[in-house]
């Protein structure tokens, strides 16, 4: 009995060695020692649980579960989601695609209002010089008009001188 429970030990006393090489090997070894955690801060906590039989219900360790490689039944999953991945990269590709497009048509859009504006201020230009040009034209009649008048009252006049020098007998040189 005393044999068994001295076999019990020296395998949980193995258990804590190969712990706490785990946990060594784990610590950085060119750390100064201030950074380093002590083994006498960390290993009496594992030994407490492993003496009494908590960690082993709790943690049970694999038993070279990760050195055997198991085929699992995920291809059709990886497969879904590999079209998946397909899809979305001709997705993006095309959505990219639509982006320069549109980056292409904003680009279009602000050289025609860049054009535009430039048409509108030539056409405010031209009516400007169209009402001045009317302006010009009314003024110029206007000025034709009396011109015409005062030609016509002198023409009168000198009809009426002419009639009167016909009737007095005076003769005109030419």
């Amino acid at each position: 009995m005393r044999k068994v429970e001295n076999e019990e030990e020296q395998k949980e006393a193995e258990e804590v060695k190969t712990i706490s090489s785990f946990i060594n090997a784990t610590l950085p070894s060119n750390a100064p020692p201030g950074d380093q955690l002590a083994d006498e801060k960390l290993l009496p906590e594992f030994e407490s649980l492993l003496l009494s039989g908590e960690m082993d219900d709790d943690f049970p360790l694999p038993e070279n579960k990760y050195d055997v490689f198991e085929p699992s039944d995920d291809a059709p999953e990886v497969e879904r989601l590999r079209r998946l991945v397909k899809e979305l990269e001709e997705r993006l590709g095309r959505l990219e695609g639509e982006l320069l497009v549109y980056y292409a048509l904003e680009e279009d859009f602000t050289d025609l209002q860049k054009q535009l504006r430039k048409k509108t201020e030539e056409v405010e230009m031209l009516n400007t010089t169209i009402r001045s040009l009317r302006e010009e034209a009314a003024a110029g009649a206007a000025a034709a008009a009396k011109e015409l008048e005062v030609l016509r009252s002198k023409n009168e006049e000198l009809q009426i001188q002419l009639d009167a020098g016909a009737t007095s007998g005076w003769t005109t040189p030419w």
